[in-house]
């Protein structure tokens, strides 16, 4: 706390996020509970780690010819979350938190392993598709200003919507499984039924997302 203190700056908003700390821990409890007491109190860490996010993203993806790529997050479902994910599929889901994710799917893997030995949780890996040409959520790549610094980084801002795509069994793991998730365009009718529906909400279900 007393670090944070002395040496926060706006522009360290990314390395505090991927720094183990209680920044992340207290940021990622609030939006996964929607916890409005705490996400007032940490809404200037909010905005300047969003802002930080745009900032790269306009200086990463401008040519408009880039090429699509893949990224995977590996975390635990519980077993009604999962069932949930799996009727919504061809459906829209969006994740509360900032979403780190890897170009290596070895990191994500590990992630979705260490989570399926708890009782009651299936391991995701979650393999994400992003098309940088298109109006979405701003994503960057926070290799240089991470706390990792492993160079494979993406962040996502809030509340980024996927489409979610097949859903299969990892090979020869009965509790991992592996979902596609596509990156929406913002101008998606159904994206935008969405976003009208949760500015809407004074409340909302706990959990890592919510789907539609």
């Amino acid at each position: 706390m007393d670090q944070f203190k002395q040496e926060y700056r706006p522009e360290t908003s990314s390395w505090w996020y991927t720094k183990e700390s209680f920044i992340f821990e207290s940021l990622n409890y609030s939006l996964r509970s929607l916890d409005t007491k705490v996400m007032m109190t940490m809404g200037f860490f909010i905005g300047n780690l969003y802002r930080q996010i745009v900032k790269l993203h306009q200086q990463q993806y401008h040519n408009c010819n880039d090429v699509p790529f893949l990224v995977y997050c590996g975390q635990g479902l519980s077993i009604v979350d999962f069932d949930k994910l799996r009727r919504n599929k061809g459906g829209l889901i969006t994740f509360n938190n900032f979403l780190s994710t890897s170009k290596q799917r070895d990191i994500a893997f590990l992630f979705a392993e260490s989570s399926s030995i708890m009782h009651g949780i299936i391991g995701i890996i979650f393999e994400i598709c992003i098309n940088p040409n298109m109006q979405a959520a701003a994503f960057a790549n926070i290799a240089e200003i991470s706390n990792f610094g492993n160079g494979e980084e993406i962040l996502f801002s809030m509340n980024t919507a996927f489409r979610v795509g097949c859903i299969n069994q990892a090979e020869n793991r009965e509790k991992i499984w592996e979902v596609r998730l596509i990156l929406t365009d913002d101008n998606d009718p159904q994206l935008i039924n969405l976003t009208k529906k949760m500015r809407e909400e004074t409340g909302g279900p706990n959990g890592w997302f919510r789907m539609a």
